[in-house]
C-alpha cells in the first residue's frame, strides 16, 4: 500500500468514525428532543390546573371580602341590639318601680278610706 492509499484509508476511517460518532450524537439529540416534548406536553396540563387554581383562588378572595362585610353589619346590629336590651332593662326596672308605688299608693288610698269611714 502506497502512502497516498494508506492516507486515504486513514481518512476514510477517522470520516467512518466521525460520521458515526455524529449519528449517534444526532440520535440522542432526537430521544431528548421526544423526552422534552413529553414533558412540555405534560406540563402543559399542569400549566392549566395551576391556572385553574389561581383563579379559584382569586375568587374565593372576593367571597373573603363580602364574608368580612357582613360579619362588620353583624357586629354592628349586635351592638345595636345591646343596647335596646340595655333600654329594656331600664325601662322594666321602672315599671317595677312605678308598680311598688302604686301598690303604696293603694295601700295609703285603702288605709284613708278605712279611716274616712271610721270617722263617719
Amino acid at each position: 500500500m502506497t502512502s497516498e492509499a494508506a492516507a486515504a484509508a486513514a481518512a476514510a476511517d477517522v470520516a467512518a468514525n466521525m460520521k458515526s460518532e455524529l449519528t449517534s450524537r444526532g440520535e440522542a439529540l432526537v430521544v431528548d428532543t421526544g423526552k422534552c416534548m413529553q414533558s412540555l406536553v405534560k406540563n402543559a396540563k399542569l400549566h392549566d390546573d395551576l391556572m385553574k387554581s389561581a383563579k379559584q383562588f382569586a375568587a374565593h378572595d372576593a367571597v373573603i371580602n363580602s364574608t368580612d362585610d357582613l360579619l362588620q353589619q353583624t357586629r354592628a346590629a349586635l351592638h345595636e341590639l345591646g343596647a335596646q336590651q340595655d333600654s329594656i332593662e331600664r325601662s322594666a326596672q321602672k315599671v317595677l318601680l312605678l308598680d311598688e308605688t302604686l301598690a303604696r299608693t293603694a295601700q295609703l288610698c285603702d288605709a284613708v278610706h278605712v279611716v274616712h269611714s271610721a270617722g263617719t
